[in-house]
């Protein structure tokens, strides 16, 4: 048995859907908001506490001030679609 992603269902306009799709799709974007805005700082203070501590003899980061940072960094550097 085959699986793959069929593109056409994915780019189905809003008009087209059925509520219970728009509620799908909305729960869809929920979940990756909350793991996106949970999952970013903690990788961001990982990566940060492995590399800068060493090379530049800066502070480490805890959870908070990594999500700090990354809120700041999403404010200066959005890009825009």
């Amino acid at each position: 048995m085959t699986v793959y992603f069929d593109p056409r269902k994915a780019n189905k306009p809003v008009e087209e859907m059925t509520e219970e799709e728009k509620n799908q799709e909305l729960g869809k974007q929920a979940v990756q908001a909350i793991a996106n805005l949970t999952l970013s700082p903690l990788v961001l203070m990982l990566v940060w506490n492995a590399c800068i501590p060493g090379i530049f003899g800066l502070a480490t980061l805890g959870y908070w001030s990594a999500m700090g940072l990354y809120i700041v960094s999403r404010i200066l550097l959005r890009k825009y679609d």
